[in-house]
């Protein structure tokens, strides 16, 4: 994990906003005749997220001064973000992307960071045998959601 986290204290991304993205890792041919095949190229595809943050005009001041204090958006930076995703909430490595700095704008009293768009190159989720092992006992049951989150972030807290 890297040096940098972010604050505890701030809002973290909006997720009616949040997207993610992770490219292919094979390519496909495109035969003039015949069957078309795909060749693997990767199987260590980085993950794109791309949201929003909301904050008050206090708040927005002191992310700004916690991305230009840890030079976050000036060179890069790694930092721990957290993330909501269907396992929860869990803390990722990664940095902002040029394309995808955060864009500053004023709506009332709220200061709307948007576009933001991070890359997270080693994506961390749960073992995918647990997942299927837990539907494969409980099924799509809400009730025994607990289990489920007891299995992933008790037992398995270091994601």
């Amino acid at each position: 994990m890297a040096d940098i986290t972010y604050p505890a204290a701030l809002r973290t991304a909006i997720t009616n906003t949040q997207q993610r993205q992770t490219p292919s890792g094979f390519v496909e041919s495109d035969p003039a005749a015949g069957k078309s095949y795909s060749i693997a190229i990767t199987t260590n595809q980085p993950t794109f997220f791309t949201f929003d943050l909301i904050f008050s005009r206090t708040q927005a001041a002191y992310f700004d001064a916690w991305c230009r204090k840890n030079e976050i958006l000036s060179k890069s930076i790694l930092f721990n973000f957290p993330i909501l995703d269907e396992y929860g909430v869990s803390m990722q490595e990664c940095r902002f992307l040029a394309g995808g700095l955060p864009v500053q704008s004023m709506r009332g009293s709220l200061v709307i960071f948007s576009g933001c768009k991070i890359i997270v190159a080693d994506y961390q989720s749960p073992d995918p045998d647990v997942i299927i092992d837990f539907y494969d006992v409980y099924g799509d049951n809400p009730e025994q959601a607990q289990f489920l989150d007891i299995a992933i972030n008790q037992n398995y807290p270091a994601v």
